[in-house]
């Protein structure tokens, strides 16, 4: 369990770290990441690439760029994201989303985005997987 995380001005050169990622982790059954509150930061906050089983609950993410919740290669699958918070996600020029799904075969519900300067909720589901990078992150 992840839970209780109250990171601040995380990443905050945009290098490609997560506040709370797991990378190809595959079936991670009974992972909960769960009330943690990230605010300030530049890129994902709490990232899922290849991840299954994972239950992300009860977050709250304030006044950052970029995805703040990012389910990103489309091999992702029976995850419950649920009753998270994403206020003021703002990127000017960018396409950044509170939420960015590539994957259909995941639980996604009760979820708030409030102040997004592009898109609240992003589901890019068009046909094939996306290949992960070699290091395992975008």
């Amino acid at each position: 369990m992840v839970a209780g995380a109250k990171p601040c001005r995380f990443n905050s050169d945009k290098n490609e770290r997560h506040a709370i990622g797991f990378a190809q982790t595959d079936n991670a059954l009974g992972l909960v990441v769960s009330k943690n509150a990230l605010r300030n930061s530049v890129h994902h906050r709490i990232f899922l690439g290849g991840a299954h089983n994972v239950t992300v609950l009860e977050n709250a993410v304030y006044n950052t760029r970029g995805h703040s919740f990012l389910l990103r290669d489309g091999k992702e699958w029976n995850n419950k994201v649920e009753l998270n918070l994403v206020a003021r996600n703002q990127n000017e020029g960018g396409d950044d989303a509170g939420f960015l799904i590539r994957s259909l075969r995941n639980v996604i519900v009760g979820n708030v985005v409030a102040g997004s300067y592009n898109r609240g909720f992003s589901f890019q589901i068009e046909g094939s997987i996306k290949e992960p990078s070699p290091s395992g992150l975008p």
